[in-house]
C-alpha cells in the first residue's frame, strides 16, 4: 500500500511539474529574426504549437511570462483604481465622460499588450497580427488620454484658443495615422530606420496629446490649480525611463543570456510605463476635481461616441493589414515550397 501510495504521488507530482514545465523552449539561434529579440539568447516557445499550450504558458517560465504577467497585473489594477475613483465622482454624468474614456482605456491598452505577447510565438503571421492589435489598443489610449487633457488639464490661458478648438480633431486624425503607419512598418525589413518610423508614429500622437499636460508643468498659472501638475511632472520623468530601457535594451544588450527569464528591458518598460499611466491618471482625477469650469472645454460629441469611431476605423486598419500580411506569408510559403 505504501509503494501505490508513492508512486501516486509522484504521478500527481509529475503531471503537476509537467504542467509548470516550459513547452519546448528554443534558443534564439533556433529561431527566424522575426522571433528574436535584441539580447535575449533563450527562453522562445516554439512556433506552431496548439493554442492550449500557450494558454498553458501563461504558467510557465519563459521569456514572454513576466511581459505577460504585467501587464494583466496592471489591468486589474486599473480597474479597482477606476472602481475607487467612481466612488467618489460620477463618471455616468456628461462633464466626466473624458474620465470615463481615459479609465476604459487605461484598463484596455494593457490587456490588448498581454493578449500580444501570450500568443505572439504561434507563427509568424500572428506575430505580427498580435502586434498590430497592441499599437491598435495604444491609440485608443492616447485618444483617451488627450480627450481627459482637453477638459481638464488644458491651462486656463489656452481656453476658447484655436488649439483647443481643433485639438481633439487633430488628435483623431494623429491616432488613426498612428495605427496605420505602426501596422505598416510590420511589412519593411527590420532596421533602425524601421524602428525609429514606428516609434515616431507613438512619440508624435504622444508629445501632441501632453502638450496641454507639458504646459501645466513649466507655466502653472498663480490663478491655477496646481497640484495636479506635480503627477504630471512625475509622469514626465516616468516616460524618461521609458525610452531608456524599450529603445536602449538596457540590460540585456550588456549582457546577453543573463536577463533572458527575468528582468529583461521590455518587462522593466511595461511597469515603468503602468506608473507613468497611474501618475497621469491620477493628475486627471485631482484635476477633475480641483480646477474650476471644467465645462467650458467639453467636447461637442461625447468623448465615449469618438472612441467608439475611433475603434471601428483602427479596427477596420488592423484587419487590412493582417489579411495582407497573411497573403504575403501564404505567397512566400507557396514560392518556397
Amino acid at each position: 500500500m505504501l509503494h501505490l501510495f508513492a508512486f501516486s504521488r509522484m504521478g500527481v507530482w509529475s503531471r503537476f511539474t509537467t504542467f509548470f514545465t516550459n513547452p519546448g523552449c528554443m534558443k534564439a539561434s533556433d529561431l527566424p529574426k522575426e522571433f528574436r529579440d535584441v539580447g535575449i539568447m533563450s527562453g522562445y516557445r516554439k512556433p506552431d504549437m496548439p493554442v492550449r499550450l500557450y494558454l498553458r504558458s501563461l504558467f510557465q517560465f519563459h521569456n514572454e511570462t513576466l511581459n505577460v504577467w504585467t501587464h494583466i497585473a496592471s489591468c486589474l489594477f486599473f480597474v479597482y483604481y477606476a472602481a475607487i475613483v467612481s466612488r467618489d465622482i460620477d463618471l455616468l454624468r456628461e462633464e466626466n465622460a473624458p474620465l470615463l474614456c481615459l479609465l476604459i482605456t487605461s484598463c484596455l491598452f494593457p490587456f490588448g499588450s498581454a493578449l500580444a505577447h501570450l500568443f505572439n510565438s504561434m507563427s509568424v503571421v500572428s506575430r505580427h497580427v498580435c502586434f498590430m492589435i497592441d499599437y491598435f489598443t495604444i491609440s485608443l489610449y492616447a485618444y483617451g488620454a488627450c480627450a481627459a487633457n482637453k477638459v481638464y488639464a488644458i491651462p486656463v490661458s489656452w481656453r476658447g484658443s484655436y488649439f483647443e478648438n481643433y485639438f481633439m480633431s487633430a488628435m483623431f486624425f494623429n491616432c488613426v495615422i498612428t495605427v496605420v503607419v505602426s501596422c505598416y512598418t510590420r511589412f519593411l525589413p527590420v532596421t533602425r530606420e524601421t524602428k525609429i518610423l514606428r516609434l515616431s508614429a507613438f512619440v508624435m500622437p504622444y508629445v501632441f496629446g501632453m502638450l496641454p499636460c507639458m504646459h501645466r508643468v513649466l507655466h502653472c498659472e498663480d490663478f491655477d490649480s496646481c497640484y495636479g501638475a506635480q503627477f504630471y511632472k512625475q509622469h514626465f520623468i516616468d516616460n524618461l525611463f521609458t525610452i531608456v530601457f524599450y529603445g536602449g535594451h538596457v540590460p540585456e544588450i550588456f549582457f546577453p543570456g543573463v536577463f533572458d527569464i527575468f528582468f529583461h528591458s521590455h518587462q522593466i518598460f511595461h511597469v515603468v510605463v503602468v506608473i507613468a499611466t497611474w501618475h497621469h491618471l491620477k493628475g486627471i482625477v485631482i484635476d477633475s476635481i480641483t480646477r474650476p469650469a471644467n465645462h467650458l472645454s467639453l467636447l461637442a460629441v461625447s468623448p465615449i461616441w469618438l472612441l467608439l469611431l475611433l475603434t471601428l476605423i483602427n479596427l477596420i486598419t488592423v484587419i487590412h493589414f493582417s489579411i495582407k500580411m497573411s497573403d504575403i506569408k501564404k505567397k512566400q510559403s507557396q514560392k518556397n515550397g
